[in-house]
């Protein structure tokens, strides 16, 4: 009973179809197609309205007409076919007229044209409309045009001329304007409030854009590789910025924030951002994205509190970063968190943490001083501050009564010695916090008289720390003995 329910079920289904198939054949029989300057149109009698097909391969100039007139009937051109220009490869210009509401997806893809006129009256530019239109110079947008459709411009790698957006728009779409090598002006009034993501994606020699004011939503990687942007006025009130938005600006001058609430920095969001003066990182923020500020060039940037986790890379490359504060509740630094910092002189690790990822500081030729206030050595592993030969100018200090925990780890390994040929040799560089003093360099003179300074065997060294080898010295000055650390 089953087979045969089936069977008749399927022979119904293909009477459907070629019915539906019969009908849209009678439909083509009697549609009507005309013919003119080069360009097929094909008539819709029931309707009024013109397609546009397929250009003839020769045609160097195609104005599209905004009504045909055939047999004494007047049709409205609404509608285009979607990759109409395939093969045209000498054709230079086209003009599409305003009676054409929509253009479809991939319409123009690929397109050879060098000039295209968008006429008054579009509204919709589809999906890759104009997409890989690799000639394209120069267009022109009309003033009723609503929205720009995800990749309408991506991959015109010729697009050169400073491109106006209406008013009428209130958001840029993604991709739309991705790998516009030579994009270099772009200006809308102050109703834009969403750029997609990768709107702006590689256009690299792009220096000016419009009202950002206004701007509530900025997509990943909306502007990653934009090296030529200098100013980008950011909203007070902005609401979302994702990973990569300005990646590579590299002349971006303007200072940068992140919206009020946000709880994370995103990934690599203003990686090698050189340029930027200053950032801005809100108190709720908890946890920093890998990449997030690789490569800029600040010399300070206050960390909230809040921080708990500082991602893969986050500081790598901020050689101008003298001094950073890691807030009283961070657990996990990432790998190459602060790989090649070379200015940072000293750091304090928060008792909270918990574990540094490999080579967290390595490269950090700069280095003098880790301050480590976890009474459990954090979980660490790979030469988290890098290997010879700066390594061992760096002192480790830590909680008193702690040193035993420390050197019984694997900071024993990182800070207490090093191997050449295979040989140890013991360094002895942990310390407690009791024998170290911060800024003891500038003893040099006690309050009523000379400074007398000894070695930790009780042998008479001078009257100064200065020019003595780095190490633990016992200094006197009148009635007051104490241990210091001379770096």
């Amino acid at each position: 009973m089953y087979v045969v329910d089936l069977f008749e079920f399927m022979k119904k289904l293909f009477s459907l179809v070629l019915m539906l198939f019969c009908g849209l054949m009678l439909q083509v029989a009697f549609a009507l197609s005309v013919t003119i300057d080069n360009i097929t149109y094909v008539l819709h009698p029931e309707t009024k309205t013109a397609s546009v097909g397929t250009f003839p391969q020769s045609i160097v100039e195609a104005n599209i007409l905004g009504t045909v007139e055939y047999e004494g009937v007047t049709y409205t051109t609404t509608t285009l076919y979607e990759r109409m220009t395939t093969g045209c490869y000498n054709l230079k210009k086209v003009t599409i007229p305003g009676t054409i509401k929509k253009i479809d997806d991939f319409a123009f893809d690929g397109c050879s044209a060098e000039t295209i006129i968008v006429s008054e009256g579009v509204e919709e530019l589809g999906y890759a409309s104009f997409g890989g239109c690799s000639n394209l110079k120069t267009i022109s947008l009309p003033s009723t045009l609503k929205t720009i459709g995800t990749s309408a411009f991506h991959d015109c790698k010729n697009l050169e001329t400073k491109i106006t957006v209406p008013s009428t728009m209130t958001k840029i779409g993604e991709r739309t304007f991705q790998n516009c090598a030579k994009l270099t002006s772009i200006e809308w009034a102050d109703a834009i409030t969403v750029i997609g993501n990768s709107a702006f994606e590689g256009c690299k020699v792009l220096t000016e854009i419009g009202h950002t004011a206004t701007i509530k939503s900025i997509g990943d990687k909306a502007f990653m590789d934009c090296s030529a942007l200098e100013n980008f006025e950011l909203n007070k009130d902005i609401e979302y910025i994702g990973a990569y938005a300005f990646a590579d600006c590299e002349s971006l001058k303007s200072p940068m924030w992140l919206p009020e609430g946000a709880t994370w920095v995103p990934t690599d969001v203003f990686c090698h951002c050189k340029s930027v003066p200053s950032f801005s990182i809100p108190s709720t923020v908890t946890q920093i994205g890998g990449g997030a500020f690789a490569g800029c060039q600040f010399e300070t940037i206050e960390l909230p509190d809040e921080i708990t986790s500082i991602g893969h890379r986050a500081f790598s490359g901020c050689q101008n970063l003298k001094k950073i504060n890691l807030g009283n509740s961070l657990e996990v630094i990432g790998q190459y968190a602060f790989h090649d910092c070379t200015g940072l002189t000293d750091v304090v690790l928060p008792s909270t943490l918990t574990k540094i990822w490999d080579e967290a500081f390595a490269g950090c030729t700069g280095l003098k001083t880790v301050i480590c206030l976890a009474t459990t050595p954090p979980d660490c592993t790979n030469a988290p501050f890098g290997v010879l030969p700066y390594l061992y100018t760096i002192w480790l200090v830590v909680p008193d009564g702690c040193k035993n925990s420390y050197v019984k780890d694997f900071w024993f390994d990182v800070f207490d010695h090093y191997s050449i040929n295979g040989d140890y040799h013991y360094v002895n560089r942990i310390i407690e916090m009791s024998d170290y003093i911060a800024g003891v360099d500038d003893i040099v003179v006690g309050g009523d008289g000379v400074s007398e300074v000894y070695n930790l065997n009780g042998v008479f060294v001078g009257n100064s720390v200065e020019g003595l080898p780095a190490g633990v010295y016992i200094v006197r000055r009148g009635d007051k003995v104490e241990k210091v650390l001379v770096q």
